[in-house]
C-alpha cells in the first residue's frame, strides 16, 4: 500500500512535465501533419492537413502544398488559384504568399527563396525578399493595432464581402 501512495506523486509529476514540455512547444508553433503526395528526383511535394500556426505572431495559413528541396534544405509554399491569372499583380495574394513564406520559413526553419501561386494558366513566382519581409511586418502590425482600436472603418465597397461576412448583423458600416 506504500508502494502505491510514493507511485501517484510520482506519476503526477511526470504527467505535468510532459504537460509543460508539450505547452511550450505549443506556445512557439504548430506544425500540421500532411502526406507526402508526390516525390520527383530531389523534390518532394507534402501536402499539410492543418493550419500552419505561429502563435507569438499571431499568424496562420494554410498553403495548399509545400515543396522541398531536399538537395538545397529549402521549402516553398504553393498556393492553388482556379482562375486564369490577372493581367495586374494581385496583391491579396501576394500578400497571402508573404504570409506563407514567413510561416514555413518559422516552423520548419528552412530558408524560404520564394512562394509559388499557381494559377490556372500560370505558375508566379513571389520571392521572399527583405522588402516583402517588411511589408509583411507593417502590415501585420497596422492590423494588430486596427484589431484593438474601439471602431475600424470597412476596407472595401464590396456587397458580396459584406454578404460573407461575420459580423454583419452587428456592423454599422454594412452595404447589404
Amino acid at each position: 500500500m506504500a508502494a502505491a501512495g510514493q507511485i501517484i506523486p510520482l506519476l503526477l509529476f511526470v504527467i505535468g512535465a510532459l504537460l509543460l514540455i508539450a505547452s511550450y512547444r505549443l506556445t512557439r508553433a504548430i506544425r500540421p501533419t500532411g502526406h507526402v503526395d508526390q516525390v520527383d528526383g530531389d523534390t518532394e511535394a507534402y501536402v499539410p492537413h492543418g493550419l500552419l500556426i505561429l502563435v507569438e505572431d499571431r499568424l496562420a495559413g494554410q498553403p495548399h502544398g509545400l515543396l522541398r528541396l531536399a538537395d538545397r534544405q529549402q521549402t516553398i509554399p504553393i498556393q492553388v488559384i482556379d482562375r486564369a491569372s490577372p493581367a495586374v499583380p494581385d496583391q491579396v495574394a501576394g500578400c497571402q504568399m508573404s504570409a506563407f513564406c514567413y510561416l514555413v520559413e518559422a516552423i520548419y526553419d528552412q530558408e524560404v527563396p520564394y512562394g509559388m501561386l499557381r494559377y490556372a494558366d500560370l505558375d508566379v513566382q513571389i520571392d521572399w525578399t527583405p522588402e516583402n519581409r517588411q511589408a509583411l511586418a507593417d502590415l501585420l502590425s497596422e492590423m494588430r493595432l486596427q484589431a484593438e482600436a474601439s471602431n475600424v472603418d470597412r476596407s472595401h465597397n464590396t456587397p458580396s464581402i459584406c454578404a460573407a461576412c461575420i459580423v454583419k448583423e452587428v456592423c454599422d458600416q454594412a452595404l447589404v
